[in-house]
């Protein structure tokens, strides 16, 4: 943050200027041949980005490939929402016998599909925000941690 003091005839002004970085969220869809297409995600995949991924995969999900690939490699973290868009395109290509794979994941990404996986069926959140709760303690980078 910058800060700035000018003091002109009449009055006093204070200019502030800073830079905001939000984390942001990133998602390309590539048909390529043969029945294959390739999901690119980055940033993070949370309630907000949520709307934007789910409207860049209507038209995959209209006429699902093969084979749906999601790359993983720049997605830093994923909320339940973003979970609920993979369930559901795994659901829809494997549906009509297609095939969805996952590359490249970060480690933290890696926790929380681990951490899914090894819920009980009964497991049930009050909310999305409880939910998005539970797996960010999964993906918080703490000291010491070594980013995994």
């Amino acid at each position: 943050m910058k800060l700035s003091h000018y003091r002109g005839p009449r009055r006093s002004l204070i200019r502030v200027d800073f830079t905001i970085s939000l984390m942001s969220f990133d998602v390309s869809v590539d048909r390529r041949s043969q029945g294959v297409c390739v999901v690119t995600l980055g940033g993070r995949l949370d309630t907000a980005a949520s709307a934007q991924c789910e409207a860049a995969l209507a038209a995959t999900f209209l006429d699902p490939p093969r084979i749906l690939v999601f790359d993983l490699a720049r997605l830093t973290f994923i909320g339940s929402l973003g979970l609920r868009i993979l369930f559901r395109a795994r659901k829809i290509v494997e549906g009509r016998g297609g095939v969805v794979a996952v590359t490249n994941p970060q480690p933290a990404i890696v926790k929380v599909f681990q951490v899914v996986a090894a819920l009980p069926a009964e497991r049930v959140f009050a909310s999305v925000n409880e939910a998005d709760a539970y797996l960010a303690q999964f993906q918080e980078w703490r000291p010491g941690d070594g980013g995994s």
